[in-house]
């Protein structure tokens, strides 16, 4: 189906409810979980030059708007099929052009029972990194978790009755992953009560078009 015709197709069941959606209500403070590292060095990964492509495209399109130190977005990539370890930019990471290989992680393991995640690379990985994992396990078809937070985008979805986590919990925590597991199904975006979207798909590229489809949208709404 192209643009157009889910413009078209959602435009059909719209509704608008006067209630607003607020974004980043929680003050960023860094990551909220235990960290163990099991090496400084990152592995090389070929698909790592393209999750750094669509980082730029995210903070180009106002998707991760930055803040002092960092940018207000996280993205991934599973390293294998079959496998839950994923890379992840790192934590207090600046999304745009010319990233290196430190913005980014590999996590090899989430322990969801001490709340502790396993990585590799030179700086903690994203404070998201759990909700990250959490999809990861859930879905094994997903290979792309896309994290940002755009007014538009979430504007769009609330009004196209896309779901959303039912309570506000703080980020980076097992709170928010439980929340989120509530209505993951098999949604490819979904929303995080005041604090942004989510957007996943079987390739990088479709994570980016989900984002850029609800972008779209609400140019139309």
């Amino acid at each position: 189906m192209s643009l157009q015709q889910r413009i078209f197709s959602y435009y059909s069941i719209l509704k608008f409810p006067n209630s607003q959606i607020d974004i980043m209500a929680e003050i960023y403070t860094g990551t909220k979980f235990g960290t163990r590292k099991q090496s400084d060095s990152l592995p090389q990964h070929a698909a790592l030059a393209e999750l750094k492509n669509y980082c730029a495209e995210f903070a180009e399109k106002g998707y991760a708007p930055p803040y002092e130190g960092g940018s207000s977005g996280n993205l991934s990539f599973r390293a294998e099929a079959g496998s839950n370890a994923f890379y992840v930019t790192a934590s207090y990471t600046a999304l745009g052009k010319n990233m290196s290989d430190s913005d980014f992680c590999l996590v090899h393991e989430v322990d969801f029972q001490s709340g502790t995640v396993i990585f590799s690379g030179t700086r903690n990985p994203s404070s998201e990194a759990m909700m990250h994992g959490a999809i990861y396990k859930a879905r094994p078809e997903i290979m792309a978790v896309f994290h940002g937070h755009s007014e538009d985008i979430m504007e769009a979805a609330r009004k196209l009755q896309m779901p959303v986590t039912q309570h506000e919990m703080p980020y980076g925590t097992l709170e928010v992953v439980t929340e989120m597991l509530k209505i993951l199904d098999q949604h490819t975006l979904f929303i995080l009560k005041n604090h942004g979207f989510v957007s996943l798909g079987a390739t990088m590229e479709y994570a980016a078009e989900e984002a850029d489809f609800y972008a779209d949208i609400a140019n139309v709404l």
